[in-house]
């Protein structure tokens, strides 16, 4: 189960430590990569449900006479993870189209192994 998805892993860690100690690097890097794989929208998204991770995961560890500063930490933290996320999706190179002879190419292959190519 952690070898699919090291957020669990970083999301235990974040619980049984105390909630100043930042695992800030441990949650941008899952979104920077799903930014940088998936796209715009993938970024934000990922930066939304990991603050909200970290938030639940420090819930027991927060004092309750606190709550103003930990809202600034959840926004602050929100902030920058997003950006880490809009960074990601600006990094993913643009999609291309296909040349001619690219296409020829790829209708010459799908001919060779029995497949049509006629337009849909």
């Amino acid at each position: 189960m952690l070898r699919r998805d090291p957020l669990t892993l970083v999301a235990w860690l974040d619980a049984v430590t105390p909630y100043r100690f930042s695992l800030f690097v441990f949650y941008a890097c899952p979104i920077f990569v799903l930014a940088y794989r998936f796209g715009q929208n993938a970024g934000p998204a990922s930066a939304l449900l990991c603050d909200a991770i970290q938030w639940y995961a420090n819930l027991a560890s927060r004092p309750p006479e606190d709550w103003r500063t930990y809202a600034w930490s959840l926004l602050t933290r929100l902030t920058a993870l997003s950006f880490v996320g809009i960074c990601g999706a600006a990094m993913t190179p643009p999609l291309r189209p296909i040349s001619n002879a690219e296409r020829d190419g790829i209708q010459k292959y799908l001919q060779a192994l029995g497949h049509s190519t006629a337009a849909r």
